[in-house]
């Protein structure tokens, strides 16, 4: 009972291929399977993992109760935890307006991952960084931020994270007249 079943490993597929909907449905079932079988072991990470997915979709108020739920749950010397919790938590402080609070855990994610070997999260923490640092007008500093989450995703050789930064870095979309139907 102590293991993450494959709907978790299929959920990272889906993370990667970039259908966050799919994920979602399979992280679903597995946060469930785990809490029915009262494995607290993996919850975190699976609780962590949909919010995450969840703030892909734009879905930052359904987010924040899993990392609550993660927080409960995640051991204290489980770094990977930790990381993935400030970081996805940053990304709903961000949403939030609470910009500075946001860079500050976003910085705590960074310094923690740099502690491991783990490039994809150490990336990952950055991009958190990123968007907290852009929030608050820092652009240059961001653009930093977001060429070091870039090289780390290259050292590291995973294409499917290199192009979902690279999406995730893009400015954000701003609408104009002409995309409301005015010219």
């Amino acid at each position: 009972a102590g293991l993450v079943s494959g709907l978790w490993w299929e959920a990272m597929v889906e993370t990667l291929a970039g259908e966050v909907g799919a994920a979602e449905d399979l992280l679903r079932r597995e946060l469930q399977r785990l809490m029915q079988l009262g494995e607290h072991a993996w919850l975190p990470g699976s609780a962590i993992d949909l919010a995450s997915v969840l703030c892909d979709q734009g879905r930052y108020r359904e987010a924040g109760p899993l990392c609550d739920l993660a927080e409960q749950h995640a051991g204290s010397s489980d770094l990977f935890a930790k990381t993935a919790l400030w970081r996805t938590k940053a990304r709903i402080l961000v949403q939030q307006g609470r910009r500075e609070r946001a860079e500050a855990l976003a910085r705590r994610a960074v310094k923690l991952a740099d502690q491991t070997d783990l490039l994809v999260e150490r990336a990952e923490a950055r991009a958190s960084l990123f968007l907290a640092l852009r929030a608050l007008g820092r652009t240059d500093e961001a653009h930093d931020v977001a060429a070091e989450a870039i090289g780390l995703s290259e050292s590291k050789g995973s294409v499917a994270t290199w192009r979902r930064l690279r999406r995730a870095f893009r400015p954000p979309r701003v609408e104009s007249h002409r995309d409301q139907g005015q010219e």
